[in-house]
């Protein structure tokens, strides 16, 4: 199952096949999509995968995510607590600490 965003909402869909582009992109069949009408909607939206659906990743591609639950200690305040969430805005990054 993957979701579409680009409203307000994540709606789900049912994947049938993918196939991954280097570029970023991806062909996609979808369950109950089987009219070009329906397809068109959905041309240049964003999905989003759940994470035990992801492609495997090479073992040296980091990500900011990788340190989610990581202990975050300060050199001069010491520890603040352990990594909750990291959001990526472009120009500015959020990160979450329990």
């Amino acid at each position: 199952m993957s979701s579409f965003g680009g409203q307000q909402k994540l709606v789900p869909y049912f994947i049938d096949a993918i196939k991954l582009q280097k570029n970023s992109t991806a062909y996609v069949t979808f369950e109950d999509v089987d009219h070009i009408d329906k397809a068109q909607v959905l041309v240049h939206k964003k999905v989003y995968l759940p994470n035990d659906k992801m492609p495997e990743r090479d073992p040296d591609d980091f990500r900011y995510t990788d340190l989610i639950g990581f202990l975050v200690i300060d050199e001069t305040h010491g520890e603040l607590g352990k990594l909750r969430m990291y959001r990526n805005f472009h120009s500015n990054s959020s990160r979450q600490l329990i």
